[in-house]
């Protein structure tokens, strides 16, 4: 996946957000409605690893099932039929990250 891509033909990759030995975050636009996403995607090397690639499916499966105000929803998990990356979509949220 790269800026510019379309995912599972729903979500348009605006922008790299940040990135981590596992997975890549990035910045999306929903194409249905123009409503501003994050797209969270395994790198494509982890996502041939079974066991990664179970735990981040296991992980979309468990968060889309969580409906609490203090968690932040999944709106849509897959695997993209165009590069097999799984991912996970989820609410885009602005504002400082832990480090900061």
């Amino acid at each position: 996946m790269r800026v510019g891509d379309v995912i599972h033909g729903r979500y348009r990759l605006e922008a790299l957000l940040g990135s981590g030995s596992h997975g890549v975050v990035y910045e999306a636009v929903a194409l249905d409605d123009g409503t501003p996403v994050a797209v969270k995607a395994l790198r494509p090397w982890r996502a041939r690893e079974g066991a990664v690639r179970t735990r981040f499916e296991r992980e979309a499966a468990a968060a889309s099932r969580i409906r609490h105000p203090n968690v932040i929803a999944t709106l849509d998990a897959g695997v993209d039929p165009t590069s097999g990356e799984p991912f996970l979509v989820q609410p885009l949220l602005r504002g400082l990250d832990l480090k900061a």
